[in-house]
């Protein structure tokens, strides 16, 4: 099996036609991940599920997202550690910021954003240190 397999299901709902986006792997990093981002697993073994509604261009978005869903994945797992490595770096400030990481397209919204409009004003030390 490849490490991301993707299927489009076609499923009857409460009376309403809806579609399952299944995806399956074998990779058990993937499968924790899958969980976390919110797939309910199926029966099936490394086999996930997500039950959406149905649309006249269902066929194009699951295209897309068979394309990218690896790399979401991915992206999810990457954050996750980033985060999980500040948190536990000792406690205190260790000069990265928890949403670095390398090929992270949020980066950049992430921290423009921050620097743009600072939400908390006890903070505003970091926005002018981080702009010079």
């Amino acid at each position: 099996m490849a490490a991301i397999e993707t299927e489009l299901r076609r499923v009857e709902y409460r009376g309403a036609e809806r579609v399952n986006f299944v995806v399956r792997t074998t990779d058990p990093i993937y499968q924790r991940q899958l969980v976390k981002m919110g797939w309910r697993p199926t029966p099936a073994e490394g086999e996930f599920a997500r039950l959406l509604d149905s649309a006249p261009e269902v066929e194009s978005i699951f295209d897309r997202f068979s394309r990218h869903i690896e790399a979401m994945i991915r992206q999810s797992a990457r954050l996750e550690a980033t985060g999980s490595m500040a948190a536990t770096s000792g406690g205190g400030y260790t000069g990265a910021v928890p949403w670095r990481c390398a090929g992270c397209p949020l980066r950049r919204a992430i921290w423009t954003s921050m620097s743009t409009t600072p939400t908390w004003p006890e903070r505003s030390w970091l926005i002018s240190w981080s702009s010079r």
